[in-house]
């Protein structure tokens, strides 16, 4: 999966160490993918899904509705020039039609999406300006409004949501080779309609405490009510 990094791409550490025998290749532990139960609500050609740990690709509502996105892609060159967030919805008893084109208007990768009272905002990032994008729709309707995430600076995002309150966290970079992809913060309490914070680097983060450079989607973040819980690493 590495072809999919691209610009994208990072320095990992290069800390040597033994990995752990992969249990799920032993024998006795084979299962048949025959056995799997489930249902298909979309594909993609682009197989890069994170660089680290990966983001909720399902979110529930609270009303029996879900939602979930991917970094999709129909194209079969390495440049994946329709790459985006493709989106499916569950509308309680089914899901859609499995989507085959991105929901914003220039290319794009790591969807990331919450519901609040509004509706539901999406963001992903366009890696041709180290920006974040933001996506909206309103309640009872399935059109996207883009809205611009201009001030935002960086790549990877994460997203929780709390009512109204929309909290972000990204890896901050520009793209440079000096860049340390600190862990950076963001926050809205108006479901994204205006941004109380941008581009806050979470506190502790700097190069007295070791952190000089950190990679992608090496963070997770929850919220619920008004605490917020991330975890940052490398």
């Amino acid at each position: 999966g590495a072809k999919g990094l691209e610009t994208e791409q990072y320095t990992l550490p290069t800390e040597n160490y033994v990995p752990e025998a992969p249990q799920h290749f032993l024998r006795n532990n084979q299962r048949s993918s025959s056995n799997m139960i489930g249902e298909v609500i979309g594909t993609t050609t682009y197989d890069l899904q994170t660089n680290s740990s990966n983001p909720r690709r399902l979110v529930q509502k609270g009303d029996g509705t879900m939602s979930a996105s991917w970094t999709g892609s129909t194209s079969l060159s390495s440049g994946w020039t329709d790459r985006g967030s493709f989106y499916n919805y569950f509308d309680g008893s089914a899901w859609g039609t499995a989507p085959t084109v991105r929901i914003e208007a220039a290319r794009t990768g790591w969807p990331v999406q919450g519901f609040t009272r509004k509706g539901e905002i999406m963001i992903s990032h366009d890696p041709s300006i180290y920006k974040l994008r933001q996506m909206n729709r309103l309640n009872g309707s399935f059109n996207w409004t883009d809205n611009s995430f201009a001030a935002s600076v960086g790549i990877w995002p994460r997203i929780a949501t709390s009512n109204d309150t929309v909290y972000v966290i990204n890896a901050n970079g520009t793209g440079g080779n000096m860049d340390n992809f600190l862990t950076s913060f963001a926050k809205s309490s108006d479901g994204g309609d205006t941004w109380d914070t941008v581009n806050m680097i979470l506190p502790g983060l700097n190069a007295a405490n070791g952190y000089t450079r950190m990679g992608g989607d090496s963070y997770v973040i929850a919220a619920k009510g008004d605490i917020v819980a991330i975890a940052s690493g490398n």
